[in-house]
């Protein structure tokens, strides 16, 4: 927890980085933004609001979020995704079939998922570069890997997915009528 002389001075150094991207915060969100890192080393934030200061690429004020990545960096799903797919086809020549536990040590538990999902591991190892197209094997085990840490974030990796019921469609009171096309585009019918 930071003290009272932290809180403040960490509020006042904000307010003026932000000054630095033509933004005036208010005590109140200079508050906020505290308040959601308090959990963290005081020196951390400090140390990242002032290397976030310093990157070009920057070009908005700093956010909670943007301050609490740089004390705690986590990877995206995408990154993960890739990793794990470059992991799973390196795994293949370096470990072969015969080595599933080593392999699964090296591809860690997201692309083993993956894997298992594809087969297994036996099954990749043996059709690899025959049936199954390496690139594309490589693309496909990437997004299923990213869809896997995705659903792995709202607690669904290892739910059964279902269909998404259909919105009710409102019902038209007294039934549908029948239309005369004819009358519609303007000429009588008899």
């Amino acid at each position: 927890m930071w003290t009272s002389d932290q809180r403040k001075h960490f509020s006042k150094f904000l307010a003026i980085t932000a000054k630095l991207y033509d933004k005036t915060l208010d005590f109140d969100v200079c508050q906020m933004i505290v308040d959601d890192l308090v959990d963290l080393d005081y020196d951390s934030c400090m140390d990242a609001l002032l290397r976030f200061r310093k990157d070009q690429k920057n070009k908005t004020w700093p956010r909670a979020a943007d301050i609490r990545n740089l004390v705690s960096p986590t990877l995206d799903s995408d990154t993960k995704g890739k990793l794990a797919a470059s992991r799973v086809i390196e795994s293949v020549s370096k470990f072969g079939y015969t080595n599933p536990e080593e392999a699964k040590n090296y591809i860690g538990e997201l692309g083993w998922k993956a894997v298992q999902r594809f087969g297994g591991w036996q099954y990749i190892c043996e059709n690899l570069g025959l049936s199954i197209q390496i690139s594309t094997f490589q693309a496909q085990i990437r997004d299923v890997a990213i869809a896997t840490d995705k659903a792995g974030h709202i607690g669904m990796q290892d739910t059964p997915i279902g269909i998404t019921a259909p919105k009710e469609t409102p019902q038209l009171s007294g039934g549908l009528q029948k239309v005369d096309p004819m009358k519609l585009i303007g000429v009588k019918s008899e």
